[in-house]
């Protein structure tokens, strides 16, 4: 049952627009919302940027800084940084990987997402520090929080 708004001839609420033209969420979707986010262990407001140690993801912008200079990452590279900081100490598997960022119906084939991890690394991990994005051999990757100087703000 949608509400209407009295006056407005049983359509002011439809499909959760107010009649003041503002949005509002029917109560049943909110609690759908908040069951959702009990699931999955995520808030549901969306965050700006990421930040681990000297790496920041800027979720709006797409722009990634290493150290404060810019990194220069292709749009299939940006999408797999995405869905693994956004998901930062969570293992995520090679198909759930291939599925986000080449989708369900492009045939991407799992050599693919080596070659991509593998350019993620060569512009992301430098000599001597803890890798970002490690390997579970025969499962999928996870990017790991640095745990030095400066604490990582997800």
């Amino acid at each position: 049952h949608i509400p209407s708004h009295a006056g407005s001839g049983g359509s002011g609420w439809a499909r959760g627009a107010r009649p003041d033209g503002s949005a509002d969420l029917d109560p049943v979707v909110h609690r759908h919302a908040e069951r959702v986010q009990r699931h999955i262990g995520e808030p549901l407001r969306v965050a700006r940027a990421a930040v681990a140690g000297d790496l920041a993801v800027h979720f709006q912008t797409h722009q990634v800084t290493l150290r404060g200079q810019d990194v220069k990452l292709t749009a299939v590279e940006y999408k797999l940084l995405y869905h693994l900081v956004r998901n930062a100490g969570r293992l995520m598997p090679r198909e759930a990987l291939l599925d986000r960022v080449w989708g369900k119906e492009y045939d991407a084939t799992e050599h693919y997402l080596r070659v991509f991890i593998s350019r993620l690394r060569s512009k992301l991990e430098t000599a001597g520090r803890a890798p970002l994005i490690t390997t579970e051999r025969g499962v999928g990757y996870r990017f790991v929080r640095p745990t030095s100087d400066s604490p990582a703000q997800f």
